[in-house]
């Protein structure tokens, strides 16, 4: 696994458009020439944009375009040997070029920045990149930081959960390219995984963004999500079989207080068949407390009965107050997406799914809830297309009348859609929630 290096800070020189610069020996110019006009930036509005003002930036030193006058042509003497990393943000692409060592350079990664123009990450200079077998393929994943990317982690994993790239950045991990590359067994299954703990919209902030590519091909590139997992290579199959349905938990944590040694706490969970059999466990098992500053991404699929079974999925806090992210979806259909604190010490959230009845409820004292839907393909909002749907546009509540006599109506609050997701509702997606609630009265 091949990460992008660490390059020391180097002194840049500049010139005037009238002086020629001369690199040593073991360096090489790099060249960045612009051909936007006063008229373009005008029209274009490419100043600063809230607090994304253009920039360009390599290893050492930055340029900022506050205004057009600032938008000179960029000269500077780079490593020969090295691979250095070239940005240039909120611009577009066809109003600049680059050149290396006299040689024209393609522009490369292209990232989400203001949402009209890019932020784009070109390498230069000397670029390992592994050489595989014929057996063989390259897996390369791209994670481009964007304004927050300490907040996110990814890992591959093979068919057997062996880890072949496991990235968790430092807090302040911002602005910056990582890129990752293995050669892998060309006829096997991997398994890309990504979490964060909210999920924004790329058109109004700089957010986070990854591409995937296997064999050269692209598998994916995405700049929203809260959770993903992506299959890929020449040895997949179903993760179930035909008459089994797939359960799929994510959880991601930023450093938490843990504690030490044997007092060191975990998160706790269960996978069981709910109703009359609710004490025949399917699953279990645990998920550190991460104890540091970095983030903690976990994942578990389980393959369970398919048809005629309710399951419920049951997950215990540490022995303290704690936060963290999770999703439980079941063959696609999405039953949480909690982000924030678990209220009280040893919390239990307990998530049902699947064929539920109500046999999975006292019957003398309560109803079964059972509440799926399917959200739209599209959605805008003032004036954008995010790709997902704020999950206070999508809000429902289920209320009881009180048993409080009052001159007025009063309702009890039971349940409601922030309980099992306050923090996106993905386009074309569905989701469902099954609760057992208190009979209702009705006058």
């Amino acid at each position: 696994m091949i990460g992008k290096s660490a390059l020391p800070l180097l002194f840049i020189s500049y010139i005037s458009a009238a002086t020629a610069l001369r690199c040593n020996e073991t360096d090489a110019l790099i060249q960045v020439t612009f051909n936007i006009t006063q008229e373009q930036w005008d029209i274009e509005e490419l100043g600063p944009s809230g607090f994304r003002t253009p920039f360009l930036q390599i290893p050492g030193d930055e340029a900022i375009y506050r205004r057009f006058s600032d938008l000179t042509d960029f000269e500077a003497c780079l490593p020969r040997d090295d691979c250095s990393e070239v940005i240039v943000a909120g611009l577009p692409t066809d109003g600049y070029r680059i050149s290396f060592d006299g040689e024209p350079i393609d522009i490369g990664s292209s990232f989400p920045f203001d949402g009209t123009n890019p932020i784009t990450s070109t390498e230069v200079g000397n670029c390992f990149k592994p050489t595989c077998t014929d057996t063989e393929a390259l897996v390369e994943v791209q994670f481009w930081s964007g304004g927050d990317g300490g907040a996110t982690s990814y890992r591959v994993e093979g068919k057997d959960g062996d880890v072949i790239m496991d990235f968790n950045p430092p807090p302040l991990f911002e602005m910056s390219l990582n890129r990752n590359l293995a050669c892998v067994p060309r006829n096997s299954c991997y398994t890309f995984l990504i979490g964060t703990h909210f999920q924004l919209d790329p058109n109004s902030i700089a957010h986070s963004s990854y591409s995937v590519l296997f064999d050269g091909e692209l598998v994916r590139k995405s700049d929203s999500w809260l959770f993903e997992a992506l299959h890929f290579g020449d040895g997949c199959k179903p993760r179930c079989n035909q008459d089994e349905s797939e359960v799929e938990f994510f959880m991601f944590q930023r450093g938490l207080n843990c504690g030490f040694g044997e007092d060191q706490h975990e998160f706790k969970w269960n996978l069981s068949l709910a109703g009359d059999n609710a004490s025949e466990s399917i699953s279990s098992g645990v998920v550190p407390c991460t104890n540091d500053t970095s983030s903690s991404l976990a994942h578990k699929s389980v393959c369970i009965p398919k048809g005629s079974s309710c399951s419920a999925f049951r997950i215990s806090t540490p022995s303290f107050r704690t936060s963290a992210t999770y999703s439980l979806a079941m063959d696609g259909v999405n039953f949480r997406k909690y982000r924030g604190q678990f209220e009280e010490v040893g919390e239990i959230h307990t998530t049902n799914m699947g064929s539920c009845t109500v046999g999975l409820c006292d019957e003398q004292t309560e109803d079964l809830f059972d509440l799926e839907m399917h959200t739209a393909a599209t959605y805008e909002q003032s004036g954008r297309s995010p790709p997902f749907i704020d999950h206070w546009a999508i809000g429902w509540a289920l209320f009881n009348h009180s048993s409080i006599e009052t001159p007025f109506p009063r309702f009890d609050g039971l349940i409601s859609s922030w309980e099992y997701n306050n923090v996106a509702y993905d386009l074309d997606s569905r989701y469902r929630t099954i609760e057992c609630v208190p009979k209702g009265k009705c006058d």
